[in-house]
């Protein structure tokens, strides 16, 4: 019998992941069969491969315990899954588990494992996997069978900085301890997507992607998952900053970036990048893109629309590449919610985004309080029977921005921009963009934006983030 079916399911918030050695799966910082029926022997190594490989022919052995720290791995003859004792967290340990089990040999890897209930638990662990995708039941974001509301910081560049370069794991890991401190679930990145035109971007100057540039995408991914965290991924943007922007494509063809809209040799560069960027394979979850439940929203790019000549942004997308995008989205991806990407230009005459059918979600970014735009697209997503959400705002409102939020209620989702992280020494990394907060020097106004995101989600207010 394969266990295949384990990859991307989850198990006391840790998930299956398909390990470098393709003949075994595995569960970081769980252990499992720890009922007694299931211990076998113990081995020591320092060699973790080279110990797997050797016990892959050993029958008897269906998962093995592998301690980081004293290098002694405790072998199982099974493990069952419904039993919540049978299994539970040690930070110091990971379980490796063979795709194939000898059914001969052993029929308690319950499941159990034995052809009967093959087919049973196949079933049972893809409906738990698609309910993991969020949806929206024409009144609310709905996740496992529960509201889901999706508030949080803009964390832009976990996938690349403005470096030039990627960020530490340990910056990754920082951001998403301090979401999960403000009761965020979710986090909006624009570098998981947006990476192009300069040397160790995901896609440097043309359609072949630098596999480098990956590393850190795949890490996002994994931790977002493990602080059950879902990402709003945009796929490109307007403007000429550092981690690129659609003209980037048009570079590719020689032609002008206004083209992007009309030159078909354009878009069908960036079905490519499209197409290579949801059949990605992540190293770290054992997922493509495609089926990862941790992607909230496919954002098909950041404020394209928005009039900036300063920035190299000078049109708007019309409605029918808005059209053909999002069709080619779903026809490859049809688990993800797609976002929008207009802001200002929000229900203008040439996107009219508004009757797009695959645009499943829409937004506006707001750094001063225009309440009149806010309405506009609050009540224009309503009448389509259609979510509505912030993307981005400043970092700086106070309550009576936030209240007003929480007056409207088909607002669906709130975001703000930014959060950004600390060196090794403990020190800022600066961004002088007004708009910036860490933790803890800003704890004060993340204790504000947590408890509006608190009282999104109906959840009491708090008197403190640590």
């Amino acid at each position: 019998m394969s266990l295949d079916f384990l990859i991307g399911t989850s198990l006391k918030d840790h998930i299956f992941i398909q390990d470098p050695k393709q003949e075994w799966i595995k569960i970081n910082e769980i252990v499992m069969g720890e009922s007694a029926n299931f211990a076998h022997k113990i081995f020591w190594s320092k060699d973790i491969g080279n110990l797997l490989d050797t016990l892959l022919f050993d029958n008897n052995i269906t998962c093995v315990l592998y301690n980081w720290n004293t290098n002694y791995a405790y072998t199982k003859t099974g493990f069952d899954l419904h039993d919540p004792t049978d299994s539970k967290y040690n930070s110091e340990y990971t379980t490796f588990i063979k795709k194939y089990v000898n059914l001969t040999v052993n029929s308690t890897v319950n499941l159990t494992v034995n052809s009967t209930v093959n087919s049973t638990v196949n079933s049972t662990v893809n409906s738990t996997v698609n309910l993991d995708f969020l949806k929206w039941d024409g009144n609310n974001f709905i996740c496992n069978n529960k509201t889901f509301i999706p508030v949080g910081p803009n964390v832009y560049w976990l996938g690349y900085t403005e470096s030039y370069n990627y960020p530490s794991k340990n910056q990754v890991i920082e951001m998403f301890d301090i979401a999960k401190k403000m009761s965020s679930t979710v986090i909006r990145s624009h570098t998981l997507g947006i990476s192009s035109g300069s040397d160790k971007s995901l896609r440097p100057i043309n359609n072949t992607l630098n596999e480098d540039a990956w590393d850190s995408i795949d890490y996002a991914f994994y931790i977002a998952k493990q602080y059950n965290i879902k990402l709003i991924c945009p796929l490109t943007d307007s403007y000429t900053w550092y981690n690129g922007n659609y003209g980037d494509f048009c570079k590719t063809r020689n032609v002008n970036k206004q083209d992007f809209w009309t030159n078909i040799d354009v878009r069908n560069d960036f079905k490519d990048f499209i197409y290579k960027w949801l059949n990605h394979y992540n190293k770290y979850t054992g997922l493509y893109i495609k089926d990862d439940p941790t992607l909230a929203m496919i954002e098909i790019g950041n404020e394209l629309g928005n009039i900036r000549p300063d920035h190299g942004s000078i049109n708007v997308p019309t409605k029918e590449w808005l059209i053909d995008i999002t069709n080619y989205i779903k026809s490859i991806d049809s688990n993800h919610l797609i976002l929008g990407p207009s802001d200002e230009c929000l229900g203008s005459a040439e996107s009219d985004d508004f009757n797009v059918q695959n645009i499943d979600v829409y937004s506006s970014h707001f750094y001063w309080a225009d309440y009149s735009r806010l309405d506009f697209g609050i009540n224009n997503a309503k009448n389509m029977n259609k979510p509505y959400i912030i993307g981005e705002y400043s970092a700086h409102f106070d309550n009576d921005w936030f209240y007003q939020l929480e007056s409207r209620q088909h607002l669906k989702g709130s975001l703000f921009w930014n959060l950004y992280p600390h060196d090794t020494n403990g020190e800022r990394v600066i961004h002088n963009d007004g708009e910036t907060l860490w933790y803890p020097e800003d704890k004060e106004q993340l204790l504000k934006i947590s408890n509006h995101f608190r009282r999104m989600q109906k959840l009491s207010e708090i008197n403190s983030l640590n």
